[in-house]
């Protein structure tokens, strides 16, 4: 679709970034006592939180586990969120919307090998990726 829809790059990045988030799981300190879901959270309590299931949380995302790079008003939480947003995010898209661009124009060939799944990297419950992704022409 984006080879021949160019337009939906940025759309793109961001579906990419909600459907599988780099870092799936954050830690914070409780900053004052709070009530939430029923459970009681205590100042300086640590917890996790799970930004990958915020980003498939149905009450914000239509049809959250299908994967649409033409999903429109996409507010995931793959940079954070509030103080705690990345400062690099704008420019962590742009990287990502020019190499997804480069790599339609100079190799539009370019296929995931079928007789080579990609390996997830599983082992690590901060940070997601791959520990190989083959490709082919």
């Amino acid at each position: 679709m984006l080879k021949s829809e160019r337009s939906l790059i940025a759309s793109a990045v961001d579906e990419l970034l909600r459907y599988n988030i780099a870092t799936p799981f954050v830690h914070r300190y409780v900053t004052e006592d709070m009530e939430i879901g029923g459970k009681l959270l205590r100042k300086g309590q640590l917890v996790f939180l799970g930004l990958g299931a915020a980003n498939r949380d149905p009450a914000e995302f239509e049809q959250p586990d299908v994967f649409d790079i033409t999903r429109r008003d996409n507010r995931h939480i793959a940079f954070g969120r509030g103080h705690h947003y990345c400062i690099g995010a704008s420019l962590a898209k742009r990287e990502l919307e020019r190499a997804l661009l480069l790599m339609i124009e100079r190799k539009p060939q370019l296929r995931l090998n079928a007789a080579s799944p990609p390996e997830l990297m599983c082992d690590n419950i901060v940070l997601r990726g791959f520990h190989s992704l083959s490709l082919c022409c």
